[in-house]
């Protein structure tokens, strides 16, 4: 009677236009949150690495002008000169002479780099800097530029799987709860089913295994898709 009962449910649901509307609404829901999780991620990793290369970029530039001025001294035979910290541009020797110079307008970047799961869950890595600046200059100068998003975009958060996990999951399974009996009270079916040997219990049980399934179902299946899709180093111990 018990597999018969969650048969039977199964069966009147997937005849019901609202739980395709909601499958529908969880489908993409699931799906705009891995594409959104994988794209903040790259972004992130984008921004540590042009960063870096900026930083590199300024230290190569330094390099090939303190190259062409140690060639211009030794041809004209004058004295090597060290410049002073942040001097005017275009006077006196240039920054690579002053090794402070070179510590305190260039870093070198420290990122953290994300693990293979990340996309799906941003948390706080959209407000803490997940790269960090290192150079001769004070800790709190660190991160003094460190304005990362739009403040709006920041207090709505990210929306990735996680948050549609723990946030939108609950609503989509009321949506398919809250009538459990209900429905069969206004059909006048109720009584007819209490009629055979099955208890309430029992048959509010199986409604909710045959719910239950079809949400596992759904969800299992495209979060291992979106794992699949999105997830990196899934080999790694640390995954």
């Amino acid at each position: 009677m018990y597999r018969l009962i969650v048969m039977h449910e199964t069966r009147a649901l997937a005849r019901t236009g609202a739980l395709w509307a909601i499958l529908a609404l969880l489908i993409f829901a699931i799906a705009f949150a891995a594409w959104s999780g994988g794209r903040s991620v790259s972004r992130q990793v984008e921004g540590a690495s042009d960063a870096a290369s900026y930083e590199a970029g300024m230290r190569d530039r330094m390099r090939e002008e303190t190259a062409e001025y140690e060639a211009k001294v030794k041809a004209t035979g004058g004295p090597y000169e060290f410049a002073t910290v942040r001097h005017a541009p275009g006077q006196g020797p240039p920054q690579g002479t002053n090794a402070g110079a070179v510590g305190g307008e260039t870093a070198v970047y420290v990122a953290l780099p994300p693990t293979g799961l990340a996309a799906l869950s941003i948390g706080l890595s959209d407000i803490q800097l997940d790269y960090l600046p290192i150079t001769m200059g004070k800790s709190l100068a660190m991160t003094a530029n460190a304005e990362l998003e739009n403040p709006v975009n920041l207090l709505a958060g990210s929306f990735d799987v996680a948050f549609v996990v723990i946030f939108l999951l609950p609503i989509f399974i009321l949506a398919m709860t809250y009538d459990l009996l209900s429905s069969e009270q206004e059909r006048g079916t109720l009584a007819m089913i209490l009629a055979h040997p099955v208890s309430l219990r029992k048959l509010m049980a199986s409604k909710l295994v045959a719910r239950a399934a079809i949400i596992l179902m759904v969800v299992i299946g495209l979060g291992l898709v979106a794992v699949l899709t999105v997830g990196t180093q899934l080999d790694t111990p640390e995954t």
